[in-house]
């Protein structure tokens, strides 16, 4: 007997979208989500002994001339938010060494992200080494688009890649892998 889908969409976990240089946290049942992911850099942080996980979307623009000011902004934004999701964690009295952190993005392709992908990359893991932060995973570079789903309560990380063309993508696969970065490359 198949139960309704009422009954089924109420356990599933309730999607918070991470959308360009946005930060969200996750608590239990919740799941973060971002989509289109090129040229930006996300990092995410799952705290197990918490229940909760993170995730901050830096972005950069993706056109031929953006002044060097304005890119200058965007990499102190990358530092600001990151020192501000570390001091979050530390006022609650939870150790980094608690924390499970990784890096996914940051994609180049020539004559789109104009190499803004690279530099947003290393600024953001600059930002993470002058917080002493060691990165648990990470998938930077290359040419492919990612989606990343997060959820808090498994601390359950699915990265998709798939070509740089917009393609339509299926709901990813279920992977079970606590604390650890699944990466999946699909072919459109």
């Amino acid at each position: 007997m198949h139960k309704p889908l009422a009954k089924i969409s109420e356990h599933a976990p309730k999607e918070i979208k991470i959308g360009p240089n946005e930060c969200r946290i996750a608590r239990q049942g919740e799941r973060l989500v971002a989509r289109g992911i090129l040229a930006d850099v996300v990092v995410t942080m799952q705290v197990p002994v918490a229940g909760f996980a993170a995730m901050l979307r830096f972005s950069v623009p993706e056109e031929a001339t953006v002044s060097r000011p304005r890119l200058q902004a965007l990499w102190d934004f990358a530092d600001d938010a990151i020192t501000l999701l570390i001091d979050s964690i530390r006022s609650m009295g939870i150790p980094l060494s608690e924390s499970i952190i990784s890096a996914i993005g940051g994609a180049d392709i020539e004559d789109v992200t104009f190499d803004r992908g690279k530099q947003l990359a290393l600024a953001v893991e600059r930002s993470l080494w002058r917080q002493r932060i060691t990165l648990h995973g990470k998938d930077l570079g290359g040419t492919m688009r990612r989606g990343i789903w997060l959820e808090s309560s498994s601390g359950r990380l699915i990265v998709r890649s798939s070509s740089s063309q917009p393609a339509a993508l299926p709901s990813p696969q279920e992977f079970f892998v606590r604390g650890s970065l699944v990466t999946q490359n699909v072919t459109a």
